[in-house]
Parts: C-alpha cells; structure tokens; sequence
C-alpha cells in the first residue's frame, strides 16, 4: 500500500483537520495486510480497514484523538480476546493526526513517506534503507522497521481516454475509476449517450466528432477506442497514429481488426506503427460481457504500469 499525497491533500482541504489509522502489522490471521488504510474526520471516514468490530473500535480511537492535544497513538489488538472477532491474529494500528504541516515534510522527489513513530534516531539499518529508496538500487517499498514507518507515495495519476459511453464503455469507466489511478475522460457525441449509471467523477467530453480531440490528448494517456461506429473507430486510430500516446486498446473481432490494419496500411502507416494499437482488449477467456471485457482491461492498464515502470526503474539503476 502507499501513502496517497494528493488525496490527503484533498481530504485536508476539504475538512481541515483529518486522522490516518494505518495497520502498522499483522500477526496470525488479520482481515487486511500491513499498509492498508483510512480516514477519519469529524462526521465521517472514508475507506476499510476491514475486520467490523476492529473497525468500530478503532474509528472510536480516532475521533477521541481528534479531540485531543496528541497527535498520534499505536494501538494492538488481539482480535480474538479484545473484541471477539473469529480472527484469531493480531493487528497492530498506527492512529496519527495530519496537517498541513506534516505533509510539507514530504519530498515527492524522494518517492517515498518516512517518518519516526516510536523511535527518533535513525539505526544503520534503517539509514543504509533510506540510501537505497533515494538512489533506486532497490524498488521503494512499505516497511516498519526500528521505530521508523516507510510508505511509498502513490505515483502520479495516468491519464485515460475512453471513446464511447455505450455499455462496454460504462462498465469499462465504472471498474477502473474505483482504482483511483487514472484521470478518466468519456468521450460521445451527445450527453443523451450518457446512461444513468454513468460514474459522475469520469469527466465528460462532447464533440460531434470526438476523433477532432485526440490531438488533444497529452502524450501519457492510455486510450480505449469502442464507439457506436466503426467508421469512428477507424478515425481515432488514424487520428493517434499521428501522435504518442501510452497505450490503445480497440474493441472488435479479429475480423475486424484484420479489415483496420488493411485500412491504417492504406492511410500511409506501417506495419509496427499499427500494432502499438492492441485489438481485441481485455481478456477473451474472461467472457464477452461488458463487465467481463472492463475487468480485462483493467488488468491489461494494471499490467502495463507494472511493465513500464519496472523497466523504467532497471534502466535509471
């Protein structure tokens, strides 16, 4: 798990004043892994820590250190002898006031969150750590260790373009904005093509002829082309080809995609030019349902940041 900045920085602005609870570590069976967090504020919280009761109790915590001159506790608890879960592990909970002030300490440079929770001094081993998250010897990643807590920071949301708010594009935009890792734009060629249960938080862009906005698009945004018109379809991939771009997924048959290679040859593109576009996408053992063709896709974006940011990493070392 990872220490989300920019939402923190949401969450302050929007209630000023805000508690983490974050599961320090686990021992035997826990309902969630170390790293897993949520907030709390004055009337609400958002996210799980999971576990029902583990929960109640530790929100309850949370508002009372609100109430507080304290700006953190830990907190263990036996989930089976404390509060009567079937569990039968324990957790251990990191409750901890953020400010302003204690996010201005972050270095987004440095790609990680460490800060002192039980102990102030830094020991060699947690010094020698420290040396290698910042020189990219080793992957950043979420560690307590000697008194010190380590959380990597989210990285910076990618952008994703969605071409058609039909079913496959609803539960295509309904699965992946839930990962909140993309900064998600539908496009159509009116707001009637928009159904009800279209996410709110996925913006929308209406053209007569959305293939007019891809030159548009920022370099780093992955595209997802499924239109009502495979006229319109063919001229979004045209309209990419011309421009970089991170990924493009097209829906469709291997029949029609041999009939778009054909075509995008016939426009002036090469043979490894069209093939940076991907069809079909998602899964084809998954199902051909639109909630079974959204979970493939978002598998293939997960996949592709997992790829490319691996390399990236192998090639800075």
């Amino acid at each position: 798990m990872s220490f989300d900045l920019n939402l923190m920085h949401e969450y302050l602005k929007k209630y000023n004043e805000v508690v983490r609870i974050l599961i320090l570590k686990t021992s035997g069976s826990a309902p969630r892994n170390s790293g897993t967090w949520m907030i709390v504020w004055k009337n609400g919280q958002n996210r799980t820590i999971g576990g029902g009761q583990l929960e109640y109790e530790v929100t309850k915590s949370a508002r009372d250190l609100l109430n507080s001159s304290h700006s953190q506790k830990i907190k263990k608890y036996s989930l089976g002898p404390d509060i009567g879960q079937c569990c039968g592990g324990s957790v251990e909970v990191l409750i901890e006031k953020m400010n302003i002030e204690k996010l201005g300490i972050i270095s987004k440079e440095d790609g990680f969150f460490a800060r002192p929770i039980s102990r102030s001094n830094k020991s060699l081993k947690l010094s020698s750590i420290l040396k290698k998250f910042r020189n990219k010897s080793i992957p950043i990643e979420y560690i307590f260790c000697d008194g010190w807590l380590i959380e990597p920071l989210v990285k910076e949301k990618r952008n994703l373009w969605i071409y058609g708010a039909g079913h496959v594009g609803t539960a295509i935009a309904n699965t992946i904005h839930k990962l909140e890792r993309f900064n998600i734009f539908c496009l159509d060629t009116s707001e009637e093509r928009y159904p009800n249960d279209f996410p709110k938080n996925v913006e929308r862009l209406i053209a007569v002829n959305p293939a007019e906005l891809v030159k548009y698009a920022p370099g780093d945004t992955h595209h997802l082309i499924l239109t009502y018109s495979h006229a319109l379809d063919l001229e979004v991939c045209n309209q990419l080809l011309k421009q970089p771009f991170l990924s493009a997924g097209l829906i469709g048959s291997k029949t029609k995609w041999v009939r778009f290679k054909k075509r995008l040859g016939e426009l002036g593109y090469n043979s490894e030019q069209i093939h940076r576009i991907i069809c079909p996408i998602g899964d084809p053992s998954l199902g051909k349902s639109p909630y079974e063709i959204a979970i493939g896709v978002a598998n293939m974006l997960l996949d592709y940041d997992k790829i490319h940011v691996s390399r990236k990493e192998e090639l800075s070392i």
